[in-house]
């Protein structure tokens, strides 16, 4: 045999310098003028464990399996029909625009990074739990991935998307559950905790590192903070802002049926030179005046550009799940009663079990729609289906509403955009805007300012900054969560699970770097067959078409 014992396995594995990425520890340190009655979350110590964001990246830049799916430049790609196409991060406008003013800028480059790859930083974030029924067991990871990789190497089950980071989780008894100095002690260390682990990157973000590329090029970079995957209450979290409140635009809390002005640095700025330690800061513009969030650290970050769409929870489950299903069963209610509105749901529950052909891409429900923990998979099967089960015990306009937003979900869920699809998204906006009124009219809603639901005003600007949603979508890091959170725990003793979770991390990325190298090299089978193009070989020229950044393409959104 190859291998004494496990143990053998073990330390052959650990020996393998390929993908080595050690993890490490910051502790936090308690302030020496604590009254003696302090609160026990101001006295203890917090652990973030973390790995080199550097290293990281270096290792993902290295893995020759991502030769094919690799951008080192940003481009605009246009059609044969001259129409512009979006699909990947480095097909959008955002990329041009930063490389541009990081070049222009001497505090953030200037000619040092001429020729140099941009390498936009893609972070997220997200709380999950291990086990609720011994003990609630949640961690607070924080991953990394690059944009200059396709979504499909970003969404494929590979090592594009990699822990760097357990963010610390404070509790405290329940009646600091509203404690304002509460609140503020764990947004601070959040935010502090983020700028400590990233601050390897700073020196990279001004002067260029030779790294090794896929393609087996050496090429000097320059990193760049571009996007952050995260869901509302995180995004919250992330841009200081109070909850309920828009985190990229400037949309009041009560009127976000419209988009507002883009929501920028300067302008949180601008606002705390003049009404720093004032209550309208918090009133009147939704800003915590408290938090400094992480960016602010970095020559050129800015937290409200850098938060994107999320599919999941903002569409698929937010919107359609938590929204318009719930609204239309509250329809039910109001206009039947209790007891004929659970007549007729048990109607719609019988249809979508056997009114759904046994066809690819059909899902049935035996149990009805009544799930207690919807997935992201749920609500897309329940998409296809829900119309046809309950469209004739609710009105026409109701319908129409329900049919002009999966018009607008399937077309955001898309792998690749024209300008003729952008503006068909637009459309479906409007649309479901339109008809909406319904729920108002029917005394459903009393207003629409729901700040998911008013997330999907940004969705034209936010593929043409960034490309495809698909590839910043909180399922990434919801999926990543499997294979880096909760099998490596299902594999520990459960006692001090986190330091065998990081080692279980650590050596399944060395086994993953090694199997990368071995592949690249032709000594191992790939285990992944090639994909397919996302786009018709007719849509394309022979090669990108690179247009200076000088072009930005906008539109106006449809409100």
């Amino acid at each position: 045999a190859p291998f004494l014992n496990h143990q053998d396995i073990l330390e052959t594995i650990d020996s393998i310098q390929d993908g080595s990425a050690p993890w490490q520890c910051l502790e936090t340190q308690v302030e020496d003028n604590l009254l003696p009655n302090a609160p026990e979350w101001q006295k203890a110590s917090y652990q973030v464990w973390y790995r080199d964001p550097d290293t990281v990246i270096a290792n993902i830049l290295s893995n020759p399996e991502f030769a094919d799916d690799f951008d080192p430049a940003p481009y605009v790609h246009i059609g044969k029909d001259g129409k512009c196409w979006w699909s990947d991060m480095m097909s959008g406008n955002f990329a041009y625009r930063q490389s541009t003013a990081i070049y222009d800028n001497p505090d953030m480059g200037g000619a040092n990074v001429l020729g140099a790859m941009y390498c936009p930083i893609i972070l997220g974030a997200d709380k999950t739990t291990v086990s609720v029924s011994t003990g609630h067991v949640e961690y607070h990871p924080l991953y990394l991935s690059i944009g200059n990789l396709h979504n499909s190497a970003r969404r494929g089950h590979c090592n594009g998307v990699v822990p760097i980071g357990f963010l610390a989780i404070p509790k405290a008894d329940r009646k600091y559950d509203s404690d304002s100095k509460f609140r503020m002690f764990k947004k601070q260390l959040y935010h502090s905790s983020i700028a400590a682990i990233l601050s390897s990157l700073k020196p990279v973000m001004t002067m260029p590192a030779i790294r090794l590329c896929p393609d087996g090029y050496f090429r000097r970079i320059i990193y760049d903070l571009a996007s952050f995957i995260a869901d509302y209450p995180e995004q919250v979290y992330l841009a200081g802002v109070v909850q309920g409140w828009c985190c990229r635009c400037t949309s009041h809390l009560s009127d976000l049926e419209t988009l507002g002005e883009p929501c920028t640095w300067e302008w949180v700025d601008t606002l705390f030179e003049h009404y720093q330690g004032a209550d309208v800061l918090w009133d009147n513009y939704s800003i915590d005046d408290g938090i400094v969030p992480f960016t602010h650290h970095f020559p050129c970050g800015d937290i409200h550009a850098m938060l994107t769409a999320d599919l999941l929870h903002q569409v698929i489950k937010g919107c359609f799940k938590d929204m318009l299903v719930e609204w239309c069963i509250s329809y039910l209610t109001i206009t039947h009663g209790k007891a004929r509105m659970e007549e007729i749901m048990d109607e719609v529950d019988r249809r979508c079990i056997s009114l759904v052909p046994s066809f690819p891409g059909l899902r049935q429900f035996p149990n009805g729609c009544r799930f207690k923990q919807w997935t992201g998979d749920d609500s897309k099967a329940l998409m296809k289906v829900f119309i046809l089960a309950i469209s004739e015990f609710i009105p026409d306009e109701m319908t129409k509403c329900l049919s002009s937003f999966l018009d607008f979900c399937y077309l955001a869920r898309r792998n690749d955009f024209t300008t003729d699809t952008i503006i068909d998204l637009q459309k479906s906006i409007h649309s479901f805007n339109k008809h909406r009124e319904i729920f108002r009219l029917t005394l459903v809603r009393q207003d629409f300012s729901i700040p998911r639901m008013h997330s999907m005003l940004h969705y034209p600007s936010h593929i043409i900054d960034f490309g495809s949603p698909n590839g910043i979508c909180s399922s990434i890091t919801e999926s990543r969560h499997i294979t880096a959170v909760k099998k490596p725990w299902r594999r520990s003793n459960r006692y001090n699970a986190l330091s065998q979770m990081l080692l279980t991390n650590q050596r399944l990325d060395k086994l993953a770097a090694l199997r990368s190298l071995l592949v690249g090299r032709g000594l191992m089978p790939s285990l992944q067959a090639p994909l397919p193009d996302q786009i018709s070989a007719e849509n394309w020229y022979d090669s990108h078409t690179i247009i200076p950044p000088i072009c930005h393409i906008l539109f106006p959104i449809c409100c």
